[in-house]
């Protein structure tokens, strides 16, 4: 969202982001909640 060009897509609707990472060490993949902003392990 610090690129201009991004965060004005996003606000008109023509870009949407999602967040994960994975946990190496795990081998789990965390996926973001849009709504809470807390991370979770994706298990499917």
């Amino acid at each position: 969202m610090t690129f201009p060009a991004v965060r004005e897509r996003v606000k008109s609707g023509e870009l949407t982001l999602h967040g994960a990472y994975f946990g190496i060490a795990t081998g789990l993949l965390f996926v973001r909640d849009p709504i809470t902003g807390d991370f979770s392990a994706h298990t499917e």
